[in-house]
């Protein structure tokens, strides 16, 4: 039967409801080490770790175990979840989530997931649509944005050199592919994985907004040809993971179509991506995307569907490419004489086993509307532009928040929390002062202490990073990344609050320093 999960049901609703009622007294997360949630859970008669020859667990047990996995778990529902390029979960994406689960199956033939698959070829479809494609488009689900990468640069090597597919890399051209210096780190795993090397996965600088530029890139490929290799990818990206920043995709693919050699252009737009829904936000950040050859977007993030869900997606001009570079034709799933064989997406996959993951995103799309999925888009920019002259104002005021690499671009809303000593107010259009080095290093030992703090009260959760390479001479020391992708919870009120509370923290800390140095 099912008893398990008809118990535990109320509890997952009242988690998901309670994550975002009360967001000034609720906290986002209970912290607690390691030791400290094996010890509750050790509490609770069910302990983490799977001793050899235990016996089965009753359901009060299985019940407790799971009311004390949510109560150590993170809200990311909590509008002050701002951690991460992700937060939150629509009510329809989260139905679709669990309707899937409830049906279990798998998205590799139309014969065991019928409705799964023509949903999925449905947002597809529209999806190419948005992109300005004229034709038919191709595309699936995947496990999340790096693998969205993997597969642009797998089906740019194949479509660069046929003869991979039979003989391998070895003794074939010296590939290589070209991506920001601030691109997602899964480029570099995918380069490893396809044997293509590190040093073939070549780095193009930003210019000062953190975008790749035309001449940048090809300056990088000419001296790459120099060299004896090959160009055969560029990957630009639409949302760069740390200032948001969109490379110009048509200088790009200007660059690309004036190449000799067989160059596919991918756009990762895991995170910008989500601007196709906006048509102002499209036009500015994703203008030209209509050109590439392959798009990757994540509408779990910014758009809140539940994770993971992750699109890749073929223009038309490269029909057929996901099914030629991947097909198996394994014959015990997909017999071509069999009833709707055509409608079988496993042979596009380097899967086998793959969630319909389209169905929560179609769900929630319904739900919405493109009317509904735009606004959200451009609430969640609205209110990160409000956290930016919040900023501003403060950093002019008293210099307790200083802006960091501004402009800030989507919703990526970087910052430092500044404590008293080392503040210097700033006007509008002022140029910063300059800090002694002893001076830079205990400002960049504010944010990791601050981010403590945040932890341990269970208030808002942001992420912070240092940022940069010498070689570039655009070094930063740790400062704050607010990501704002919840834009339906989130109100002006409680990023004054977050920022504010930041505030107060840098001040207890440094009071709680000089007592320390007086004792």
């Amino acid at each position: 039967g099912l008893s398990l999960t008809k118990s535990l049901a109320p509890h997952l609703l009242d988690f998901a409801e309670s994550s975002s009622s009360k967001p000034l007294t609720d906290n986002v997360i209970k912290f607690a080490s390691p030791e400290e949630i094996e010890t509750a859970f050790d509490s609770a008669g069910v302990p983490i770790q799977l001793s050899p020859g235990s016996g089965p667990s009753p359901d009060s047990s299985l019940i407790t175990a799971c009311q004390t996995a949510l109560e150590y778990s993170v809200k990311t529902r909590h509008p002050l979840f701002l951690n991460q390029l992700y937060g939150g979960v629509d009510d329809a994406a989260l139905a679709g989530e669990w309707l899937v689960a409830a049906c279990n199956t798998n998205a590799h033939t139309y014969e065991v997931a019928p409705v799964f698959t023509l949903v999925e070829r449905a947002v597809v479809r529209r999806m190419g649509g948005l992109v300005g494609w004229e034709g038919e488009c191709d595309g699936l689900t995947t496990p999340g944005g790096s693998a969205s990468n993997l597969y642009g640069m797998h089906l740019a090597a194949h479509a660069a050199d046929p003869d991979r597919r039979t003989r391998g890399a070895a003794g074939g051209p010296r590939l290589c592919a070209f991506v920001s210096a601030d691109a997602h780190y899964s480029y570099l795993k995918a380069s490893r994985i396809m044997g293509l090397g590190d040093d073939n996965l070549i780095s193009v600088p930003v210019d000062s907004e953190g975008k790749v530029r035309g001449p940048a890139l090809k300056a990088a490929m000419d001296e790459a040809r120099s060299q004896g290799k090959t160009p055969f990818f560029v990957g630009s990206t639409a949302g760069t993971t740390v200032r948001g920043a969109f490379d110009s995709i048509s200088e790009a693919q200007d660059v690309v179509d004036g190449c000799e050699e067989k160059v596919w252009h991918h756009v990762d737009g895991s995170w910008g991506g989500a601007a196709l829904w906006s048509p102002k936000l499209k036009e500015v950040w994703l203008k030209g995307v209509e050109r590439v050859d392959s798009l990757a977007v994540n509408p779990h993030k910014l758009l809140n569907s539940a994770i993971s869900c992750a699109i890749f997606l073929t223009s038309p001009k490269r029909d057929g490419a996901l099914e030629a570079t991947n097909g198996a034709k394994a014959s015990y799933l997909f017999q071509p004489d069999k009833a709707n064989a055509g409608l079988d997406t496993g042979d596009k996959t380097i899967q086998c086993g793959r969630k319909p993951d389209a169905f929560k995103f179609w769900l929630m799309w319904k739900a919405l509307g493109d009317k509904g999925l735009s606004e959200r888009v451009d609430r969640c920019v609205a209110l990160a532009d409000y956290a930016v002259e919040r900023i501003k104002e403060r950093e002019a005021e008293d210099g307790a928040l200083e802006l960091v690499m501004a402009p800030n671009s989507f919703t990526n809303v970087l910052f430092r929390v500044v404590p008293p000593s080392l503040r210097r107010p700033r006007k509008r259009g002022g140029k910063p002062s300059e800090r002694s080095p002893s001076e830079l290093a205990s400002l960049g030992k504010a944010a990791p202490l601050i981010k403590a703090a945040m932890q341990r009260d269970g208030d808002a959760l942001i992420g912070f990073q240092e940022y940069g390479d010498a070689k570039y001479g655009n070094e930063e020391i740790n400062f704050f990344r607010m990501v704002v992708s919840q834009g339906d919870i989130l109100t002006n009120e409680l990023l004054d609050h977050t920022l504010d509370t930041m505030i107060k923290h840098s001040e207890v800390l440094e009071g709680a320093k000089a007592e320390a140095q007086q004792v």
